[in-house]
């Protein structure tokens, strides 16, 4: 992978040590992928930018406990404000770490 890297909000960098596509699953089923993601294992957690789900089609509808994640108009998905992070639900019986590709009409595709 050579020497890429990310550069954290307390400014430590962390290896970037592949690039791929990631499929979240949201609670209610809906699946959103993301292309050219960079896996970091020294991130806990996924991070992904409301600039760019707004640049894709994406709407955000925030409320004081979170926000409402709408694609064309629909109600795509839910997120919870949790400390000083806004967390999107998601579908918990799924293993949200593969990298599994699919395509059926509830699968938004596009880069973000």
């Amino acid at each position: 992978m050579g020497s890429r890297t990310v550069i954290l909000g307390n400014v430590s960098e962390e290896n970037v040590i592949g690039v791929g596509t990631y499929q979240l699953r949201l609670r209610g089923g809906n699946k959103m992928l993301f292309y050219n993601a960079l896996f970091t294992p020294g991130v806990r957690c996924s991070l992904v930018s409301l600039v760019s789900l707004m640049r894709i089609g994406f709407s955000l509808s925030f409320r004081t406990d979170g926000l409402d994640l709408f694609y064309n108009g629909n109600l795509f998905g839910h997120a919870t404000l949790k400390e000083d992070l806004i967390v999107v639900d998601l579908d918990n019986t799924y293993d949200n770490t593969s990298a599994t590709c699919v395509s059926n009409s509830k699968s938004i595709k596009r880069h973000a």
